[in-house]
């Protein structure tokens, strides 16, 4: 097991990532751009937390868990655009904005420290 795997933030990121591949087929369907962009943000967000914790450097590690903020916020405003747009359903929106929430949480307790 990685490092990163052990970081609640990274397990937050990295259920949001596979809920979202799980919830977005329709929506997939519908909307590719949007789909593969919210797919993204999940995706990222996990994977600058695993970078910025394997880097062994503190400034590495910052920049990397601010980016990662980035990624969930950018995830928050496209899914608001979803599901204002009637593509996704309401059910699905807060399934996944309670994830998003969860992994910002965690996240922005990073960079408190």
């Amino acid at each position: 097991m990685m490092s990163y795997e052990k970081l609640d933030c990274w397990q937050g990121c990295h259920a949001l990532a596979l809920e979202t591949y799980e919830r977005t087929d329709e929506l997939l369907k519908r909307d590719e751009d949007l789909a593969l962009r919210l797919r993204a943000c999940a995706i990222r967000a996990g994977a600058r937390l695993a970078f910025g914790d394997s880097s062994g450097s503190e400034r590495y590690r910052f920049s990397a868990t601010f980016s990662a903020m980035g990624y969930l916020a950018e995830f928050d405003y496209l899914l608001k655009l979803a599901h204002t747009l009637g593509l996704v359903s309401e059910e699905t929106r807060a399934a996944l904005d309670a994830l998003r929430g969860r992994a910002w949480f965690y996240t922005a307790r990073m960079l408190e420290v």
